[in-house]
């Protein structure tokens, strides 16, 4: 077995496997497996001039198998059923890194990415 051959089985295996790294979610209506990374969770207000919206940004991974076509920037995401917009999204040996964002008031309950 080549070393792309045994990369790709651990994606699916390991890194993407909901027994250890990855849970599923909807993204744009359809389940896969996704692997939210919190520790890059940022937070930055939207300007001075807005007062108590802050915007939270975080990198999500999902197999390009699952997803299809990789999204554009600036491009909306959905996972499940809130929506995102795609920052940045780069592809490594068959797995979509994509920073997504959204804007979020001060008063928002907010939970980890969400």
């Amino acid at each position: 077995m080549s070393f792309k051959d045994q990369v790709a089985d651990d994606i699916g295996n390991v890194f993407l496997n909901v027994d250890e790294f990855s849970d599923n979610h909807t993204v744009n209506g359809k389940e896969m497996r996704v692997v939210i990374d919190d520790n890059e969770l940022q937070e930055h207000p939207a300007s001075d001039s807005i007062a108590g919206i802050f915007g939270e940004q975080t990198t999500v991974y999902v197999a390009a198998e699952d997803y299809g076509d990789a999204p554009r920037r600036d491009a909306t995401i959905t996972i499940d059923k809130v929506r995102y917009r795609v920052a940045g999204v780069s592809e490594e040996m068959g797995v979509y890194r994509i920073i997504i964002e959204r804007w979020v008031s001060n008063n928002a309950v907010r939970t980890g990415w969400r």
